[in-house]
């Protein structure tokens, strides 16, 4: 639990975005989107988000496409300062005055005016009259079961292999990479833990305790991302299980019947499949027009489940595996 004064400043900084949010935006934008077509993706970075919302966005239907809107937006979201400024602790249901839920319906609007707020590539389709908002998010995750609640959209949740999205993060960005180093202490507050039935609480803790995702402490940075993705993909998981509007999808079932499970995503996102959308998934699976390129989402994805480690050595790959095994998270 979040302490009163701690209450208090994020009040306080709540508050002053949305002034700042008004000042650009009229009532009308923020407050009063249509949601019916919006269309989410979301997981954890490094878990296939890309080439999933790419394949999903290969539809017919008029439609704009956002990869990632949340970090880069300009009116930044009023949580942590010190490393990843979207980060949030759990919620089940968040007022509808909260500025993340202000954010995704704002952006919902096909119509608005958000654009200003986003660079350009972060709008990756940008259809006349769109019938659909698809995005893609890795950001904000904690957040997901009261989006679920807020949103009432269609929402696909992707999870993989913690070791694999842990070894491609560092591999790309180095042991400095801030995601998740703030949910590292979110996911051990006792909501978290009693809603997702976490059996190894006190290992968990102890573990947190002893290792810390601090840049100078590899073992430490390398434990304690894997434990925080870990317990985010049970949540992701369970949350699947337990929603109507939310279809959990494994990256490495993903890879092993692509078309089939493509096909099925599509159908539960009612986009309807261009004439690109089968080409697409089958380049991907095949070709790598992109080698030196991590984003690329061309990359012999059949091999991609138990390729060899990028940035993890044999030593902290057994350690991880043995962590997540005393803690009930494998």
């Amino acid at each position: 639990m979040f302490s009163i004064g701690r209450r208090i400043v994020q009040y306080t900084k709540t508050r002053s975005w949305q002034k700042k949010m008004m000042a650009v935006f009229s009532s009308l934008d923020v407050c009063h989107a249509n949601t019916n077509g919006l269309r989410l993706i979301l997981g954890p970075g490094r878990s296939g988000t890309y080439w999933l919302s790419r394949g999903l966005a290969k539809t017919s239907a008029s439609i704009v496409f956002l990869n990632e809107p949340l970090h880069p937006f300009k009116i930044r979201l009023p949580y942590e300062s010190k490393w990843d400024h979207t980060a949030v602790a759990y919620a089940g249901h968040l007022d509808s005055n909260h500025p993340l839920i202000l954010l995704y319906r704002l952006l919902s609007r096909p119509e608005g005016p958000w654009r200003r707020c986003l660079p350009d590539k972060i709008i990756v389709r940008d259809d006349p009259k769109p019938k659909y908002t698809l995005i893609k998010e890795v950001h904000s995750l904690l957040a997901t079961e009261a989006l679920l609640n807020s949103l009432h959209c269609p929402t696909v949740l992707i999870t993989r292999n913690p070791l694999y999205v842990v070894d491609s993060l560092l591999a790309i960005r180095g042991l400095r990479a801030p995601i998740w180093r703030t949910e590292s202490a979110y996911v051990v507050q006792p909501e978290f833990m009693e809603r997702f039935g976490f059996t190894g609480k006190n290992r968990i803790i102890k573990t947190f305790s002893k290792f810390k995702d601090q840049p100078k402490d590899k073992k430490g940075v390398i434990i304690a991302k894997t434990m925080a993705v870990a317990m985010i993909n049970k949540m992701l998981e369970q949350l699947g299980k337990e929603y109507k509007n939310a279809l959990h999808i494994r990256y490495e079932d993903l890879c092993a019947s692509a078309v089939k499970r493509f096909e099925t995503l599509a159908a539960f996102l009612t986009l309807e499949k261009g004439p690109d959308f089968y080409d697409f998934i089958n380049q991907s699976q095949e070709n790598e027009k992109c080698p030196a390129d991590p984003y690329s989402v061309f990359r012999n994805t059949r091999e991609q489940p138990n390729r060899a480690f990028k940035f993890l050595n044999p030593e902290e790959v057994k350690l991880a595996m043995d962590v997540l095994d005393t803690c009930n998270l494998l």
